[in-house]
């Protein structure tokens, strides 16, 4: 899961795996596939040879298929005409009972090789059902594929505005227009279609859940059993959401400090919330005046250090790593860097398409200053990564840009009597998306509440908690007879 960032274009093509979840209105779907469309074949055809790497490779067994959809779901529209080709997996079930899509976080993750963990508590689950994945509209392998590549003169001083002219001209106005998260509803039910499922099981991570509850809103009749991990609220407006997540950073960063200054020698930060912003901001002052540089060339400045932290702080079995990583930055050392920054490198072009769907979902459109003005109070929930005053340029993000209106519109959802009752996750203390969202949305949907006292972000069928994958599977085993039976400590 990608998280806010908060100065020049890089940290806003970061700008918030979340940043931007209000709820979108939906459009009718039109010319979907039918079943029979999908062609599995084995990921190890020549077809397929440049969605994986050595890095990730394929799932032995796991099999690959393209599957073309409308670009618009709007039969009016000339995008109607045009297509967009999803990636797919399938990894087959030895006694197969139905299927469950992954649909991942991002916006920007590609689902292509969904793994869930191999225990006791998911084994009858792998056993019986069929995983499905897939890459999301603009998201590689799936094309078109997002990407903004900025001008060589422009990449020593990025610019938001720079880089919006880039994703135009790259993709053209028009394409970036369908690359919202309400077209991507609609490609969830193209997938069901062509594969012939009637209700089937969705398994949502981070923003994903954004997908699979608007999915279980519009089309409740083929829902069978729906997780939530992870959890968006709907119901929160953009400028909320972005606020109440730099607020999470915040609070993470601070238990982050404290259980460093307990339990790491040379803790390069303090137990004491103010006392940590301090030191946590010369170590940016730092790296901002004489940046460091990374194997492949990067630098290794104040913008790169704030989005390495914004995902690593989130889970706390990285603490130990990170808190190295500073320690050693500090010291004017980079190899602990590298090893956290390129253990799982983000695809290609990742950044961009977090921040191409975030902005054809969200984008506000507001007056300068108003923009300003908003962003402002934003930037200001988080302190530890506020080393020094932004320029109004550095504040404006691509979306305060953008060239269309955001489709979301922020709401309540209402539960569909048909609707099986959805599994929400959720640990106490998650720095992107606060306990309290998934508490507001089971509450909206009438849906089960698995909570797990911890610090963290999604994990559910991860293999990071046995008492949290049981309950999971367990209620897609059986949605309409699971009662969750017990919190889960966090000390499994």
């Amino acid at each position: 899961m990608k998280t806010n960032t908060k100065s020049n274009v890089k940290p806003a093509v970061a700008a918030c795996l979340l940043a931007f979840l209000a709820l979108g209105v939906l459009p009718i779907a039109n010319a979907a596939p039918t079943a029979g469309d999908v062609n599995w074949q084995s990921c190890r055809a020549a077809a397929f040879k440049g969605w994986f790497s050595k890095q990730a490779p394929a799932a032995p067994g796991l099999e690959c298929a393209v599957l073309s959809v409308p670009l618009s779901y709007q039969p009016q529209e000339a995008a109607h005409q045009r297509e967009v080709k999803l990636a797919l997996t399938r990894q087959r079930a030895k006694n197969s009972q139905g299927a469950m899509l992954l649909i991942a976080g991002g916006p920007g993750q590609a689902g292509i090789n969904p793994a869930v963990a191999n225990s006791a508590a998911t084994r009858q689950l792998l056993r019986e059902y069929d995983i499905i994945g897939y890459s999301p509209r603009g998201v590689a392998p799936s094309l078109p594929t997002i990407a903004c590549p900025m001008p060589e003169e422009s990449k020593t001083t990025p610019d938001s505005q720079t880089y919006v002219a880039s994703c135009v001209n790259h993709m053209g106005e028009d394409t970036l227009k369908y690359m919202s998260t309400r077209d991507a509803v609609e490609d969830v039910e193209s997938i069901r279609r062509a594969l012939g499922i009637d209700r089937w099981n969705l398994v949502s991570y981070s923003y994903g859940t954004k997908v699979a509850a608007l999915y279980a809103q519009r089309y409740p009749a083929h829902v069978r059993s729906a997780v939530l991990d992870g959890v968006v609220d709907l119901a929160e407006d953009l400028t909320t959401q972005r606020f109440t997540q730099e607020q999470g950073y915040q609070d993470t960063f601070e238990h982050f400090a404290a259980w460093c200054a307990q339990n790491q020698r040379h803790c390069p930060l303090a137990a004491e919330p103010e006392a940590a912003n301090q030191r946590m901001h010369a170590l940016l002052a730092k790296l901002n005046e004489h940046p460091l540089t990374d194997k492949q060339g990067e630098a290794i400045d104040s913008d790169a250090l704030i989005g390495l932290m914004s995902t690593e702080m989130l889970w706390q079995e990285g603490w130990p790593d990170l808190a190295k990583t500073m320690r050693d930055l500090q010291q004017g050392r980079t190899g602990s860097y590298n090893r956290l920054k390129y253990q799982a490198p983000a695809g290609e072009h990742e950044d961009d398409a977090l921040t191409v769907i975030n902005c054809a979902d969200a984008a506000l459109q507001l007056q300068r200053e108003q923009e300003l003005q908003r962003l402002r109070k934003i930037d200001a929930a988080s302190r530890f990564d506020n080393y020094r005053a932004k320029s109004d340029e550095e504040l404006l993000e691509p979306c305060s840009y953008w060239p269309h209106p955001g489709t979301d519109v922020a709401h309540t959802p209402k539960p569909d009597p048909r609707l099986p009752k959805l599994l929400f996750v959720a640990q106490t203390h998650d720095g992107t998306t606060p306990y309290r969202n998934a508490q507001a949305m089971a509450k909206a949907f009438g849906g089960h509440l698995l909570t797990r006292e911890g610090k963290g972000h999604s994990l559910a069928l991860f293999g990071l908690s046995a008492c949290v994958d049981k309950q999971v599977s367990e209620y897609i085993i059986d949605p309409y007879g699971f009662v969750e039976t017990k919190l889960c400590d966090g000390k499994e």
